[in-house]
């Protein structure tokens, strides 16, 4: 079957006022393990870069970035 989804439920701190960031990689579905890393320079464009908040990023701009997948990581 194919999964359509995935859901993550977190603690409430959120709601005094401040903001909640869940990070999710190297998922592991029966045997096969997703990454959701970028694995090309596109997802640098448009102002993608920015949402490298943690590793691989922060980028300091698009350039940093294509340059950061250009060269393999």
């Amino acid at each position: 079957m194919t999964i359509t989804g995935i859901q993550l439920v977190t603690d409430g701190g959120w709601a005094v006022g401040g903001t909640q960031t869940v990070l999710v990689d190297n998922v592991m579905i029966n045997n096969t393990t997703f990454t959701f890393e970028a694995d090309n320079k596109e997802a640098c464009k448009d102002g993608g870069w920015q949402d490298f908040t943690s590793s691989p990023g922060p980028f300091k701009n698009q350039g940093d970035c294509v340059s950061f997948f250009a060269n393999g990581g």
